[in-house]
């Protein structure tokens, strides 16, 4: 380093050699010294559990697919139905096999009743269901068809099918039968938009 007086006094610290007319002293400055370097932090050792692998995405369903039904009536004739209810109805028991009970022929029973000599004939007809009222003749029982579910696969394709044929017939319907329709394709429509991927 150059330290420089001029004749006025002033001092400037050059690191050149002063001008003419300037005093000039030449002083040694010490070098900084680099400090030494951080340590390194230590590295993990490995432990002895395995590493943990990341879980796998979880996947939310919002709904599960709406599940549809092939239903066989008694006669085997078959249909869908979105529901395992299988078409309930009444039936009277005689169709099932179920019939009053059987009896011996027709008998007339007298009763005396007192010294009156009044008397009570009862008639029994066998083979009918006469006299069997709020019996076996009106009885009846609720039957379903039998349902079972379909593939996914199916349900996809026949809701396909079902859209197609109200596309077909919605150009040749009345306006109060194309506003069913329409509600019944946009009800298909979001059906297999949410179960299907269509």
């Amino acid at each position: 380093m150059y330290r420089c007086t001029d004749a006025r006094g002033q001092v400037a610290l050059r690191d050149s050699p002063c001008s003419e007319g300037h005093r000039q002293e030449v002083r040694t400055m010490i070098r900084p010294i680099d400090a030494a370097p951080a340590p390194r932090p230590p590295r993990p050792t490995p432990s002895a559990e395995p590493a943990v692998a990341p879980a796998p995405p979880q996947v939310v369903v919002v709904r599960p697919p709406q599940p549809m039904y092939r239903c066989v009536r008694p006669d085997g004739s078959t249909y869908t139905s979105d529901s395992s209810a299988g078409n309930p109805r009444w039936v009277p028991l005689w169709t099932l096999g179920y019939g009053p009970p059987q009896r011996g022929p027709s008998t007339r029973i007298g009763v005396e009743a007192g010294q009156g000599g009044g008397r009570v004939d009862v008639d029994i007809d066998a083979g009918t269901r006469r006299g069997w009222r709020g019996g076996y003749g009106d009885a009846g029982t609720w039957v379903r068809d039998d349902c079972s579910p379909l593939p996914q696969a199916e349900v996809c394709s026949l809701l396909a099918d079902r859209r197609e044929q109200i596309r077909r017939r919605f150009f040749n319907a009345q306006p109060s039968e194309r506003a069913r329709l329409r509600g019944e394709e946009t009800t298909i429509n979001a059906r297999l938009g949410q179960d299907c991927g269509r």
